[in-house]
């Protein structure tokens, strides 16, 4: 018999660049990096093949995203298909429009990631990042409608009045401030300040000896970035709502009365 011993064949290394191609993100540029939230930016920058195959197809994905922390890709903003081939060592110049959004405030990054269409080509995903910081301003104050209290025939000291309102910012409220007036607005007096809520009415218990027929309440809201609104309500009365004391005083406990007779019912009264 014969015994036959052979080499298996000696497998063929390749780079990792000669295997995947590879692409970078390059010389990012905003038209302006302190936006307002909904401001569109024109956004420049260039797509490098630094690969060792040319891109031949329309298949490179780019994605934006606006992030708190550099190179996160936090929140998606959109995405886009760049179209025609990119030779080895040349770069694609790219030219778009991107809205920023209201989920960043103050320093924030703008990511642009780009690869291969459904294919994730490269181990290291974050070669293929490329960020640009700017920081976002908020420079819309809250829009403020206040329903309650209305005009109505009056409302009484000791009980409850109650506020109700409609608010929206970009940012959300950080807090409410409620006044009262019994002038028709020439002054104000406190109510509550600081007020934080995500409600959209506040329960007022109007104070005793507050009287008027000219009372009006104020309410003012605030954002995180202190821009604010206020409202003002309609004039209204309030009148004295602790009611009338009686006391009698005759009889005042004891008495006997004979059937049929008639008897005085004194009593005094205090408002």
């Amino acid at each position: 018999f014969f015994l036959m011993i052979r080499r298996p064949p000696r497998s063929t290394l390749f780079p990792y660049t000669t295997l995947f191609r590879s692409l970078s993100v390059i010389n990012g540029v905003l038209d302006d990096n302190t936006p307002e939230v909904g401001q569109n930016l024109q956004l420049d920058y260039d797509v490098k093949n630094a690969g060792n195959k040319d891109v031949t197809k329309p298949d490179l994905v780019v994605k934006y995203f606006f992030s708190n922390t550099q190179g996160m890709c936090e929140n998606e903003i959109r995405w886009e298909i760049i179209p025609g081939s990119i030779n080895i060592g040349q770069e694609k110049h790219v030219q778009t429009t991107i809205q920023v959004p209201n989920t960043v405030m103050g320093q924030a990054y703008l990511d642009i990631f780009v690869n291969f269409e459904n294919n994730p080509n490269e181990d290291i995903l974050s070669n293929n990042i490329h960020s640009i910081p700017l920081t976002v301003q908020d420079t819309q104050a809250p829009q403020l409608t206040l329903y309650y209290p209305p005009n109505i025939p009056f409302y009484k000291t000791l009980h409850e009045c109650s506020i109700v309102w409609d608010v929206s910012d970009n940012f959300g409220i950080d807090h409410f401030d409620f006044y009262y007036s019994l002038d028709d607005g020439n002054s104000w007096t406190t109510i509550i300040e600081n007020y934080q809520s995500n409600a959209n009415s506040y329960g007022w218990i109007i104070p005793d000896g507050v009287v008027t027929a000219t009372a009006r309440v104020k309410m003012i809201a605030t954002d995180p970035e202190g821009h604010s609104a206020t409202a003002i309500s309609d004039a209204f009365e309030i009148v004295d709502g602790t009611g009338t004391t009686v006391t009698i005083t005759s009889p005042n406990g004891g008495e006997q009365w004979d059937l049929g007779s008639s008897h005085e019912i004194t009593w005094e009264a205090s408002s």
